[in-house]
């Protein structure tokens, strides 16, 4: 019984083994570099849309994953750099590396040895009423394990699809928000 027991868990380690070691050996064949581009309407204007995506230090209560945040000062060209501090010990560093008022922010990743670098690049504009945000993400991926991840485990458009969801949280929390302070502002004058 005891040898079929470490056989199997011979089979499973081996297994894991030759899986990371087929998955590395693929990603040293894909690409290092690929862009994600995707645009997405908002019930809101680009001032709100900018508004939000600059003001860094609210990140935690709507960017997913991001657990708290560390300014670090400006950049050489004036610009804020942070970092994000994530689950499982691991952070990156920021900066926004262009702001266009209203119009383009770029926004780059700092930390050089990173599984996945690169710069993300936010458009914005304004349709019939609602905010629209065109995202841009040139991504650098060094490690062959995650370019295989990125192009067969985990969809490569998964990083904006999450940032471009969460900042519609963030809208909902803020209308929520506004609407909260209406219904409590209608309360304290109906007590009057």
């Amino acid at each position: 019984m005891v040898k079929l027991i470490l056989r199997f868990i011979f089979i499973v380690v081996m297994s894991f083994i030759l899986g990371f070691v087929a998955a590395y050996a693929v990603g040293t064949r894909l690409p290092d570099r690929f862009v994600v581009s995707k645009s997405k309407a908002y019930d809101a204007t680009p001032k709100q849309l900018w508004t939000i995506l600059r003001d860094i230090e609210q990140y935690p209560k709507w960017r997913s994953g991001v657990k708290r945040i560390e300014v670090l000062g400006k950049n050489e060209k004036g610009f804020l750099t942070w970092k994000e501090y994530f689950s499982r010990r691991r952070n990156n560093k920021y900066e926004f590396s262009s702001l266009d008022y209203l119009k383009t922010m770029k926004i780059k990743v700092l930390k050089k040895k990173v599984p996945i670098a690169g710069t993300m690049v936010v458009q914005f504009s304004e349709h019939e009423g609602k905010g629209i945000i065109h995202l841009k993400h040139f991504v650098i991926i060094s490690n062959p394990y995650h370019r295989f991840v990125a192009k067969y485990v985990k969809d490569k458009d998964y990083y904006v699809d999450v940032f471009l969801v969460s900042l519609n949280r963030r809208l909902k929390q803020i209308e929520k928000m506004r609407l909260d302070a209406l219904t409590e502002a209608k309360k304290s004058a109906e007590d009057i």
